[in-house]
């Protein structure tokens, strides 16, 4: 029995054998080269990105050069446009409290040209004292006393009368005189009340009635 199975291995031993020759392994071949990887494709450049839309011109939004014309126009009639009596006359007198004489007095006038009495009466009194002058100035300074005169600015009133008593900037005039401090006492100005009995020292009764006469028919003007 042992025999047997000692012959039985020795034949299956050989089979094998043979069949290791028959069925030689295929010759070996060289594997593919690992093809190298593809390049990756470049990312897409970033668009530009786009100009903002320019929004279409409406009735609300006017083109630059709409804009502009605008613009020139308004200077211009900011440029030549006038200067209200009512900014003109603080100006002016904070020139004068700065002392700046002549551009107080440039302002002072513009102001009277708006119908400021007040400026009138700053005018007048500046031109009197010769203030932003080489001098006085006597018959100015009664012109523009006698318009603020004739507004019923008391000051004024009192200054012109002064003026036609001594006879400076105007032809003296007793009668004149009087009917100015006859009105400026009116209103209370002192100095006119005081002044009232030195006028009259030169003055006949006719002259003092038709001086009176003349100051009750400016007021009722």
């Amino acid at each position: 029995m042992l025999k047997r199975t000692f012959i039985f291995i020795a034949l299956l031993s050989g089979a094998v054998l043979l069949d290791a020759k028959v069925a030689a392994p295929p010759e070996a071949t060289a594997p593919d080269a690992p093809q190298a990887p593809a390049a990756p494709a470049p990312p897409d450049a970033p668009a530009a990105p786009k100009a903002p839309e320019v929004p279409a011109a409406t009735s609300s939004m006017a083109s630059p050069a709409t804009a502009s014309a605008t613009l020139a126009s308004s200077a211009s009639s900011i440029s030549t446009a006038p200067v209200a009596a009512s900014e003109l006359f603080p100006q002016a007198q904070k020139f004068y409290t700065q002392r700046d004489y002549a551009k107080a007095l440039e302002l002072f006038k513009q102001s009277a040209e708006f119908g400021n009495i007040e400026a009138m009466y700053m005018a007048g009194l500046m031109l009197y004292r010769g203030e932003g002058l080489s001098s006085p100035d006597f018959a100015q300074a009664a012109s523009f006393y006698q318009k603020s005169a004739n507004g019923c600015f008391a000051k004024a009133q009192y200054n012109l009368a002064i003026l036609y008593y001594q006879g400076e900037g105007v032809t003296r005039d007793d009668v004149q005189a009087y009917k100015w401090l006859y009105l400026a006492a009116l209103q209370g100005e002192p100095r006119a009340l005081e002044m009232l009995p030195v006028a009259a020292r030169n003055m006949d009764a006719t002259q003092k009635a038709l001086a009176i006469s003349e100051a009750k028919s400016f007021g009722r003007m």
